[in-house]
């Protein structure tokens, strides 16, 4: 089920023009720049005939199909196709006095129709997004290249899954997420690459060598870590272009400009502060157990073959770190005991792992192994009797065998099966573990497990368990919910603990009238939103019971309830008999011919009855032209702007119209006084104007902004007070000594002008 969302809609394409907007928004301009007195006679038989005229158009209204979409009437429902959500387009020859038609949400337009089209239109903006973060982090805008990846990538990647998993193309879904991960991770790296690097240039300027060379050794550290991410965003960009519609170029060109540059840098860093070595390994057999270590011996020297003599050296062998004192020739000597190595591994690496004030730079060797594979026992020292969702699980450990410590095994902490996490042991084979207790454990008495993290290690250990009893906890559902129209109820409301700690990940299911109507997904907040359909057997009451329950069965997570009384609009009976389908034939013939025919007759008798009125016409003429003023000039019709509009569509009733107009009137304004530019959609206008300096009427702009998306996409209208008070943040947004000239007519309301809710 899609959410609406609040920052993604798109009611401006990106060549914005105001004008047109004017156009279509200027309703009732004709009545401010014509100033003509008909006689009452003539006002009351062009009121008789108007009101004839919207009589047959209603009655020809009132029983054309439901669906808009399934009679091809070109104003029905949005459709989604090959290239995303079609919205209604202009009629050419409309009057641009014509009210615009409502918009729909591209976010919500996702919902139905062709699911391939939406998929491959989500995987677009996608690898758009990615793109766009490459190319913000190339420019060196890391917090925007993090920004573009996060709260509105990941609605997308959602709405991506969803779609996804209904495709069977789940593993594109997964993809997606670690490219995003794995690039949120780069632009950090490469941001703290950058901030070390300007640290080593001060550094190099203040005469500092050793600081220098310590942050050479960093950024070696950073050098490498961005070209291992930098290697796995290359091949999900590579994966996802198989797999997706979406063009990763753009991606992987800026991704690879940026590792390119940072390992050119990282050469001059190197050339300037170390000298290289030369690492020669060898072992005494090819056979190694933990029980049974790897004997090896080797040589250090530099490039030039010089030995690094009588120095304590640090290798890293496998997965393990061990320290080795060189002699006078740069010889030296150590065991290896295989831990976290694969069993069927074939060889080994040794790195030498230089201090961070020397003069060297690593360098490593590779020899030939043989595993075998040994049993491990776990023993768990301290285990807890109670927890409950959220609570620390701490545990600590030992592995060992045959009495001998076993460092750098890796170890696994399970609940019911449930993998909380993996820990490694320290030099005396011991392990701590504490992890938060996650809600998919289910209450009671369960099963406590330490033991491998793989069985297919040089080490492996058969767990060790221990019982501890998960306690229920509380949980509290809020629920608030209205009817729409076409027979569907929003719902909105928030899970938490009793505490107020926010449970997201969980399904809530929503009832109608004790009838189960869809469900919803709780965020990361809490919280959880979404419109569902009410059963044709509810939808002709006055009011039904909308419920919102929580009652997973799989969980430590307490059932909670709430639910609410909702009214609901007059639909059924009524509608059926007016419907195009319940006519026959010779009715809806008739429909078809009545009106056109009335129409033409009235504006006969119309014609005629005016005739017989001429006689009088010279002097009503003459009665009834504009006065000229004393230099015989006739007065210039003034063109309002959007606050007269405003004005004057909330004494009509029309509050959405009304915010929509005083919206395009202040943006306008604002544009023109702050110069920004006019492209974009109301959001990105919002933001473009973050940049300019609009002091205390920035908060000012975000409300008004709010309260137009919400008369532009909501499907409720918007309450007349609410339109009112919107007018005002517009009309607060002008510099008072110009609203004259910005507005063209009256901004303040009086109560007997404003209909009001009730009415």
């Amino acid at each position: 089920m899609g959410q609406r969302s609040s920052t993604r809609c798109q009611l401006f394409p990106r060549n914005f023009d105001l004008d047109v907007i004017n156009r279509k928004t200027n309703i009732g301009s004709g009545r401010h720049s014509q100033i003509v007195n008909h006689k009452r006679s003539s006002r009351a038989g062009a009121v008789l005939l108007v009101a004839l005229l919207v009589g047959s158009v209603l009655l020809s209204a009132a029983v054309v199909p439901a669906s808009g979409a399934e009679a091809g009437d070109p104003s029905g429902s949005p459709a989604v196709g090959s290239g995303g959500p079609v919205l209604q387009q202009d009629d050419a020859d409309a009057s641009e006095n014509e009210t615009p038609a409502r918009h729909a949400n591209p976010d919500e337009a996702n919902e139905d129709g062709d699911g391939g089209a939406v998929e491959s239109h989500l995987a677009t903006q996608l690898s758009r997004r990615l793109g766009d973060s490459a190319v913000q982090l190339e420019e060196g805008e890391a917090d925007q290249a993090r920004q573009l990846l996060g709260d509105d990538f990941s609605s997308s990647l959602a709405k991506y899954a969803e779609v996804a998993d209904e495709s069977g193309n789940n593993e594109s879904a997964e993809r997606f997420r670690k490219a995003q991960k794995d690039q949120e991770e780069y632009a950090s790296t490469v941001q703290e690459y950058r901030e070390t690097y300007k640290e080593y240039q001060e550094a190099k300027e203040n005469g500092d060598d050793q600081r220098a060379r310590e942050l050479a050794r960093e950024l070696n550290r950073l050098a490498e870590k961005t070209n291992r991410t930098s290697n796995e965003l290359n091949e999900s960009f590579g994966e996802l272009g198989k797999s997706t519609s979406g063009n990763f170029s753009q991606a992987q060109n800026g991704v690879n400009e940026v590792q390119s540059n940072i390992s050119a840098q990282q050469k001059e860093v190197n050339d300037a502060e170390f000298e290289r070595t030369e690492l020669a390994v060898e072992a005494e057999d090819d056979t190694a157990s933990f029980s049974d270590p790897l004997r090896l011996s080797g040589s250090l020297t530099t490039e030039d073959d010089e030995p690094i003599a009588d120095e304590s050296v640090t290798f890293q062998v496998g997965e393990q770190n061990y320290t080795s004192t060189t002699d006078e020739d740069g010889d030296f000597s150590l065991s290896y005991r295989p831990v976290a190595i694969p069993q069927n591994a074939s060889n080994v690496t040794v790195t030498y792992l230089p201090k961070g004030d020397t003069l060297y730079l690593g360098s490593n060797a590779t020899v030939d192994l043989d595993v075998e594979q040994e049993d491990a026992a776990v023993e768990l020292d301290d285990v807890p009797e109670e927890v409950a969702f959220g609570e620390q699980v701490a545990v600590t450990g030992t592995a060992t065998i045959d009495g001998e410590p076993v460092r750098s095994a890796p170890v696994t902490l399970a609940v019911d099966g449930r993998r909380l996490g993996t820990v490694v042991t320290d030099e005396k084979g011991q392990f701590v573990f504490e992890k938060p207790l996650p809600a998919d454990v289910a209450t009671g008495e369960r099963s406590l497990t330490a033991g491998s993290a793989n069985d297919s290690l040089a080490v492996v250990a058969e767990p060790a368990e221990a019982n501890v009893t998960v306690e229920p906890t509380p949980t509290n559902l809020t629920l608030s919910a209205s009817s729409t129209e076409g027979g569907e109820v929003t719902v909105d409301g928030h899970l938490t603990l009793a505490n107020g700690t926010s449970v997201d990940g969980q399904t809530v299911e929503l009832q109608a009238d004790g009838k189960p109507v869809g469900t919803v997904q709780t965020t990361v907040n809490g919280t959880y939103q979404g419109t569902v359909a009410l059963p044709s057997d509810v939808q002709g009451r006055d009011q039904i019971t909308i419920a919102a329950v929580y009652a997973n069965q799989g969980t430590n997570l307490a059932d909670s309830r709430a639910s609410t009384g909702v009214p609901l609009a007059a639909t059924g009976p009524a509608e059926d008999l007016l419907s195009w389908d319940a006519l026959s034939q010779v009715e809806k013939a008739l429909v078809l011919f009545i009106p056109p025919a009335l129409i033409t007759l009235l504006v006969l008798a119309y014609r005629r009855w005016r005739g017989g009125q001429s006689g009088n016409g010279s002097r009503e003429t003459s009665e009834t032209t504009p006065d000229t003023d004393e230099r015989g000039n006739h007065p210039t019709p003034t063109d309002p702007s959007g606050f007269s509009i405003a004005r004057e569509r909330l004494i009509e009733g029309d509050a959405d119209g009304a915010v929509e107009a005083a919206y395009v009137a202040a943006r306008r304004r604002i544009a023109a006084d702050f110069d920004v530019s006019q492209n974009g959609t109301h959001w990105e206008f919002y933001r473009a104007c973050q940049t300019h300096d609009l002091s205390d009427r920035f908060d000012t702009l975000q409300q008004l902004t709010e309260q137009y998306e919400r008369a532009a996409y909501h499907r409720e209208s918007t309450a007349m007070d609410r339109a009112r008070e919107t007018i005002e943040l517009a009309v607060a947004l002008v510099p008072s000594g110009d609203r004259t000239s910005t507005d063209g007519g009256q901004t303040s309301f009086t109560e007997s002008e404003v209909p009001s809710d009730k009415s």
